[in-house]
């Protein structure tokens, strides 16, 4: 009680009528945490992307 992964907590906001809707073409930008579905683009694991 009390806690509850983000991923959880978007999926459930995403699969209500009332939810989160992402248009079609648009995308959240998520962490490394969250699962790769329709509207959610995560980062890859052990990637590094601020290169100096």
């Amino acid at each position: 009680e009390g806690s509850a992964h983000d991923g959880n907590i978007l999926s459930d906001n995403m699969s209500r009528p009332d939810g989160i809707n992402i248009p079609d073409g648009k995308f959240y930008l998520g962490d490394v945490g969250y699962a790769c579905r329709p509207g959610v683009l995560p980062s890859f694991r052990k990637t590094r992307y601020h290169l100096n």
